[in-house]
């Protein structure tokens, strides 16, 4: 096979894209591709936009190890895309290559988490994400990408494939029929398999490590719902209309927590660029607008002494922070990872609002007539809980379970703190102790319950890492 046959020689017409095409009876693990990929594109020394994973082949009368390299699939709806603030994605129209505008990222790194394929990389050294560009620069002048061009036994190479053969799953390789959540983005690469008799691929990666803490966003998720939870007790309790400033405070320093999460700061302007596909944006107009709403509801109380239009505005503050919420659970249920599930992520987060916002109110008050208040807290963080427990019964295979083997393993402490926490919340309802101690302790065992489970919950929230398939 000459050089030329390796990329196609023509541009690909209305409906085709360029796509990477990886033989794996070729495929011998040998990682030129990474090396070279690395070098011609003057990658970063920790940077790598192409891999090597190995897989567990089971067919009819036959088992063994598959090597597999991937990189970007160039998806026809890619999550990167949909899923960037600031619009750093664009999808070429004419060759389907995925671009990453590095220029134009602020280093949020959502779409590391969007993304079912581990493509876009995270670059410390930059502060922003970059990934495969399918060497776009080297197909203008008909010269092979750089793994493409190293591979000693041309297993990869690149073609023009339709898009509704893409989409169309069944003439896909057999052994990698991508599973249900993770074909929403419509991958390109085409993998040819051994064997028409092979039936299931499967990751030798049995045990995973943890994934990474993100502290600001721990802070930031924490912080934002209390204030909200604390907004909807003043809303409710009229005589609560004290809390307000301290809503407010806990919203500020919340969401200026959120800065520390980005590699490049001084840009956050850019978040609000991608409202129209990115919840991270709409996360950021939410509670821009919830925040400015909070300061016009005080600013009306202390200058203009209205009552119905103070109460007015004051509702549209609890809508606009309910919103907000709502954006941020919406963030992370668009990502392939099942221990982020609906009734853990939304109804989770709105349960964590109304625990500790009513905290917050029952350590400012201190008073018998807070029952409801009570109440609250014992029923939201004990509801909370039950969901969590009823996750980790229900994980029986795949990225679910290993998250639950996480929590037996090397999380094993911090899933038994969480389960204490919850469990100290319940006796709020029974307890006659009512008295300035009784209510720290209720407020340290709620607060220990939010950041147990939101640590958790980044820390066992497993994505998919092996290409198409192999969620593993």
């Amino acid at each position: 096979m000459n050089a030329l046959s390796l990329i196609p020689q023509r541009l690909p017409q209305k409906g085709e894209q360029y796509a990477f095409e990886v033989d794996l009876k070729l495929c011998t693990g040998c990682k030129g591709c990474v090396t070279a990929c690395h070098s011609l594109n003057g990658l970063e020394p920790e940077e790598s936009w192409r891999s090597i994973g190995i897989a567990q082949v089971q067919g009819e009368a036959t088992s063994f190890n598959q090597t597999i390299t991937t990189s970007c699939h160039h998806c026809l709806d890619p999550a990167c895309m949909s899923g960037c603030p600031t619009l750093a994605y664009e999808k070429d129209t004419l060759t389907g290559i995925v671009k990453h505008l590095d220029d134009q990222c602020i280093g949020c790194q959502y779409c590391l988490l969007r993304c079912p394929y581990d493509a876009p990389k995270w670059i410390p050294a930059l502060r922003i994400v970059r990934k495969c560009d399918l060497c776009q620069q080297r197909l203008a002048v008909n010269e092979e990408p750089a793994c493409v061009q190293a591979c000693p036994n041309e297993a990869l190479k690149v073609v023009i494939r339709t898009k509704s053969e893409i989409q169309d799953h069944s003439k896909g390789t057999p052994g990698f029929s991508p599973e249900a959540e993770i074909t929403f983005t419509e991958p390109a690469t085409k993998y040819r398999e051994k064997s028409k008799t092979l039936k299931t691929f499967s990751s030798l990666d049995k045990t995973r490590e943890p994934e990474a803490t993100h502290w600001p966003l721990v802070v930031m998720l924490l912080l934002t719902q209390a204030s909200v939870g604390l907004w909807g007790v003043s809303f409710f309790l009229r005589e609560a209309q004290k809390f307000e400033l301290l809503s407010l405070a806990f919203g500020f320093v919340g969401l200026n927590a959120s800065l520390l999460h980005l590699g490049r700061p001084t840009f956050a302007f850019r978040a609000i660029l991608g409202w129209r596909t990115s919840w991270i944006s709409r996360e950021v107009l939410s509670f821009g607008l919830y925040a400015h709403l909070a300061l016009a509801t005080i600013l009306l109380r202390w200058l203009f002494p209205l009552e119905a239009i103070t109460e007015a505005v004051k509702g549209a503050t609890l809508c606009a922070g309910a919103a907000g919420v709502w954006c941020s659970a919406n963030l992370y249920l668009q990502t392939p990872r099942p221990h982020w599930n609906r009734a853990r992520t939304l109804l989770g987060f709105y349960l964590t609002a109304f625990s500790l916002g009513s905290v917050l109110a029952l350590l400012w008050a201190q008073a018998n007539e807070f029952t409801l208040v009570l109440g609250l807290i014992s029923l939201s963080g004990g509801g909370l809980l039950g969901i969590e427990l009823a996750s980790f019964m229900q994980a029986k295979s795949g990225l679910a379970q290993k998250s639950v083997q996480l929590m037996q393993g090397p999380l094993a402490a911090l899933w038994k703190q969480r389960v204490l926490w919850g469990c100290l919340l319940p006796w709020a309802l029974y307890s006659p102790l009512w008295n300035s101690y009784f209510f720290l302790f209720i407020a340290l065992s709620a607060w220990g319950a939010a950041l147990s489970e939101r640590l958790l919950f980044f820390k066992a929230g497993l994505g998919p890492k092996m290409p198409i398939g192999l969620a593993g």
